[in-house]
């Protein structure tokens, strides 16, 4: 399997809205525009023999790097979640954290090869960094013994 990260870029929006089309006012083009102005953020496309599959997200916070990944929804089950997870946490400098929808099974296992536990509670050390959401998990990665 030929996989690569490349950045992501303003005209991978429309990528973007072909795997998940834009809802109401929210696109991904002013999103992407959003998360490329941050500069403690990073974004990148996962592709497979040169064709784009998923998307990734890097986010420096203060005492860890939140990752988000998002793979073409045609394209589910077939590793890409994961090997641009791996990918991307080769470039992490700190934990990672993750904030996972509790219904996302897939992605709960991609968090849990990664080495990343689910916080139990509200854990303090997350409250002035991250908002709460109900129907949403985080999880923390767990250095190795």
């Amino acid at each position: 399997m030929s996989f690569a990260i490349r950045p992501c870029t303003i005209a991978d929006a429309a990528l973007l809205d072909g795997w998940e089309p834009p809802q109401g006012e929210w696109d991904h083009l002013h999103w992407l525009m959003t998360q490329q102005r941050n500069p403690l953020t990073r974004t990148f496309i996962g592709e497979h023999v040169n064709v784009p599959v998923c998307f990734g997200r890097l986010t420096e916070q203060s005492s860890f790097i939140d990752i988000g990944w998002f793979v073409a929804p045609h394209l589910r089950g077939m590793g890409y979640g994961l090997q641009l997870a791996y990918a991307l946490r080769e470039l992490a400098t700190k934990p990672l954290h993750a904030t996972i929808h509790t219904e996302n099974l897939a992605s709960e296992a991609v968090a849990k090869r990664l080495g990343m536990k689910p916080l139990k509670g509200d854990g303090p050390e997350f409250a002035s960094e991250l908002d709460y959401c109900e129907g949403l998990r985080t999880w923390l990665e767990v250095p190795s013994a």
